[in-house]
């Protein structure tokens, strides 16, 4: 099942059958704002709770139909400090995540400060459930175009990783995480957690 799903995502990805083979990861189309497949969202969620699931052992994958930016496409009553200088990071894969249509709606073009405020305020309610990747964003404050590109590389990191693992070969210097996971600490070298 693995493979099928490999096989879909690098699809999703943009990658051709010789980039597969030949592990130019680095051909993945990671920066196609609203048209990025949902599979391979739904597939970063999988990871990012593979990686997490002691702790986050309530979530349940749901139907979601709707690509979020969490920094937005069209912001609105931003302060100064929260704009970025330049849109270039804002249809990257670091800044989606797989939501409804309906939660993307009341979310709006908010600062995602205010976005995660709104969010907070609905999943105590029970209104919401908050994916795993969407809780990697949601756990960054302030959300800037620098952590944006950190959690882009996260997200390709662990894409790698997984295709790796389930027999799609890569180059013999691919800098795929170690098999404790992606570097989400800020320390270590080789992209390998921390202690």
């Amino acid at each position: 099942l693995k493979r099928v799903v490999c096989k879909f995502a690098c699809r999703g990805l943009g990658l051709k059958e010789e980039d597969i083979q030949g592990g130019h990861w680095d051909n993945m189309k990671l920066a196609n704002g609203t048209a990025t497949s949902p599979i391979v969202l739904n597939l970063l969620d999988y990871l990012f709770w593979e990686e997490r699931k002691r702790k986050d052992t309530k979530f349940v994958f749901r139907e979601r139909d709707s690509i979020e930016h969490f920094y937005p496409q069209d912001p609105k009553d931003f302060s100064e400090g929260e704009r970025w200088k330049s849109n270039g990071n804002l249809n990257t894969i670091g800044n989606l995540c797989l939501i409804t249509r309906g939660e993307n709606s009341w979310l709006s073009n908010n600062p995602p400060s205010r976005k995660v405020e709104m969010w907070h305020e609905r999943e105590k309610k029970g209104e919401v459930v908050t994916a795993p990747k969407q809780a990697e964003m949601y756990a960054v404050s302030p959300w800037t175009e620098e952590k944006c590109k950190e959690h882009d590389e996260m997200c390709r990191l662990l894409l790698i990783k997984f295709f790796e693992e389930n027999g799609f070969p890569g180059p013999p210097s691919s800098p795929v995480a170690s098999k404790d996971g992606p570097n989400t600490s800020g320390t270590g070298e080789n992209g390998s957690a921390g202690e």
